[in-house]
């Protein structure tokens, strides 16, 4: 005997239209920047580096070659402070892509993306990880390279579908 399956009890491919906007693009960056191990450790080595910079000009006298590791965090935290607010920036104004209509299509075997009227089908076997914020889904394919998906761009209902498809995929978000 054939067993009828209601509409309603298959779950639909989840839909989001956007575009990106500025503000929420670099907040996104910024989550990604929060969650990195790299940079956690990064903000250690500048902060060693400036007390034993300092102990040694302290302790020892100045010298030039005492305040090197001094330097050497200033030079650090510059970088730092450079990749998470002006590399966002940049990116974001040097690509027009990201200022074009996006279509995303989640559905459980892939990911129809739409950019330029240009579709791509994605395998989910592509991507390694996400996480979520309350403004964001980052959905990423490489350790530093990702796919930012606005929650404003989903319905309520898409939106708990497209975490359904994401734990089912990658288990539950641990950050």
């Amino acid at each position: 005997m054939e067993e009828l399956v209601s509409e309603s009890s298959v779950p639909s491919d989840v839909k989001a239209y956007f575009e990106y906007n500025f503000d929420e693009y670099i907040d996104a960056y910024h989550l990604h920047y929060s969650q990195l191990k790299r940079l956690k450790i990064n903000i250690l080595i500048a902060v060693i580096l400036l007390f034993l910079g300092l102990a040694l000009c302290v302790f020892l006298g100045y010298s030039f070659l005492k305040s090197i590791p001094i330097y050497a965090s200033v030079i650090l935290v510059a970088v730092l402070l450079s990749e998470y607010f002006f590399a966002p920036t940049k990116n974001f104004n040097h690509d027009p892509r990201l200022k074009k209509e996006h279509t995303l299509v989640f559905s459980d075997e892939k990911i129809l993306f739409t950019v330029n009227n240009m579709t791509v089908a994605i395998k989910w076997k592509q991507y390694q990880k996400y996480i979520e914020n309350q403004d964001f889904y980052l959905l990423y394919y490489a350790p530093e390279t990702f796919l930012i998906i606005p929650k404003r761009a989903l319905t309520p209902e898409g939106s708990e579908q497209l975490r359904a498809i994401l734990i089912s995929k990658f288990g539950a978000q641990r950050c």
